[in-house]
C-alpha cells in the first residue's frame, strides 16, 4: 500500500516512520524486478531484499516452474539458479542506481 505512506505521514506528523512491505507471495525475482519502480518512488532510507525461495522451488520442481512461467508475465523461462543470480544482480543494480545516495540496501 504505497499510497498510504503520505496519508499516514499527514496524520502522524514528520516523526512518523513508515515501514513498507512490498513483497508479493508466489513471486519470483524476475517478477519482483518489474515492481522496483514503486519502491524507488518512495525514496526509502533502507531496503531489505529477501527473495529467491520461489526461484529455488521453480528450479527443483517442473510443475512449479511451469506455474511461474504461466502465472508471471516477467518469468519468461523456467526459474533456475543462474537465472536467480542474474535477476538478483539486476535488482541490486537498479536499487543502487536509482535510490537516494544515502539509502542502504540489505540483501538477505
Amino acid at each position: 500500500r504505497l499510497e498510504e505512506r503520505s496519508r499516514n505521514r499527514a496524520i502522524w506528523g514528520e516523526g512518523y516512520t513508515a515501514v513498507l512491505n512490498a513483497g508479493v507471495n508466489s513471486e519470483t525475482a524476475a517478477a519482483a524486478y518489474t515492481r522496483l519502480g514503486d519502491v524507488i518512488a518512495c525514496k526509502p532510507t533502507a531496503v531489505t531484499v529477501l527473495i529467491g525461495t520461489n526461484d529455488l522451488i521453480g528450479s527443483l520442481a517442473t510443475s512449479a516452474a511451469n506455474m511461474y512461467v504461466n502465472k508471471l508475465p516477467a518469468q519468461k523461462i523456467p526459474p533456475s539458479e543462474a537465472g536467480y543470480a542474474a535477476e538478483l544482480g539486476r535488482i541490486v543494480k537498479e536499487l543502487d542506481q536509482n535510490l537516494p545516495p544515502t539509502s542502504r540496501v540489505l540483501v538477505l
